[in-house]
């Protein structure tokens, strides 16, 4: 069993630069370790002293000897803190698996706040397509009353986008269709 304090060792530490290294770069280097945790996950420790995490066609990457205590908070957000020697006697890669699923986790948060960024720019253009379809659905409503229908056969109207309703209104495309039963 290799540890991870052995692993340090073996490896340098990874040269300050302003960017790390991109996966194609990191091919190149010489692999010192390598474990493949399922089929979809795996980490790698490369001689340039980075480690390459991929999960599920999404990857991490970062330096190995920056891994030194870890902080976690619990479900009653009480932080704890293990020291790097924690980690230093135990299988080389418990330490890294810890700090590249939080990076996971942190790129994943990023993403969505970019994409709810990203809608709230696009709430202008939003509220003018709620304020016609909204207005187009009225007059739709009142061509549908001034009707002269027997009984039986009463409209219904549907706006059709193939989205749930809550966004069919703020749908882009949408068609009206009056259907009558």
């Amino acid at each position: 069993m290799l540890t991870l304090k052995e692993l340090k060792k073996v490896v340098k530490v990874a040269g300050m630069t302003k960017r790390v290294p991109s996966e194609k770069a990191l091919e190149k280097e010489e692999i010192v370790v390598k474990e493949i945790l399922s089929g979809e996950c795996d980490i790698t420790v490369y001689a340039n002293g980075y480690v390459l995490y991929r999960e599920n066609g999404k990857k991490t990457i970062f330096p190995l000897h920056s891994c030194k205590d870890y902080q976690y908070m619990d479900v009653k957000e009480d932080r704890s803190i293990m020291n790097e020697e924690f980690f230093d006697n135990e299988n080389w890669y418990i330490r890294l698996l810890m700090e590249a699923t939080d990076r996971m986790e942190i790129n994943q948060t990023k993403a969505w706040y970019s994409l709810i960024s990203s809608y709230a720019k696009s709430m202008k253009s939003m509220k003018i397509i709620l304020m016609f379809s909204k207005l187009l659905f009225r007059y739709a409503i009142y061509a549908c009353i001034s009707l002269d229908l027997p009984d039986r056969r009463i409209p219904v109207m549907i706006l059709m986008s193939g989205v749930p309703f809550s966004s069919m209104i703020l749908s882009r495309y949408f068609a009206l269709v009056i259907v009558f039963i």
